[in-house]
């Protein structure tokens, strides 16, 4: 797959559930990782040292019922209803990645 000029060759494709791919990406090296952060944390850091993919893409529902199936949503808040990230700045169980302060690394 290229993306913006740049080849890829080992995605990893990730998943809460099996059944949020479906037969849609049978021939994509898949990942079913769970519900929740810390499935999600565990599976993915044990695949990525595993496969070392060059590319890790996450798709699935993020629990909507608003969105038909196949359609793609650039999430950019969320709500995190298991933590309170007030102490970041933000009003409580929201997490607005568009207005999220760079960390000391990436600046």
């Amino acid at each position: 797959m290229t993306i913006n000029g740049k080849l890829y060759s080992n995605i990893l494709l990730v998943f809460a559930l099996e059944s949020e791919a479906g037969k849609e990406f049978e021939s994509f090296n898949k990942l079913f990782v769970g519900v929740g952060k810390i499935k999600a944390t565990y599976h993915l850091v044990k695949a990525i040292q595993k496969s070392k993919p060059d590319l890790i893409i996450n798709l699935g529902t993020a629990g909507s019922t608003v969105f038909d199936r196949g359609t793609i949503v650039n999430c950019n808040r969320f709500i995190q209803r298991d933590m309170d990230v007030r102490a970041l700045g933000f009003k409580k169980l929201f997490f607005d990645v568009a207005n999220a302060p760079l960390s000391r690394n990436a600046r």
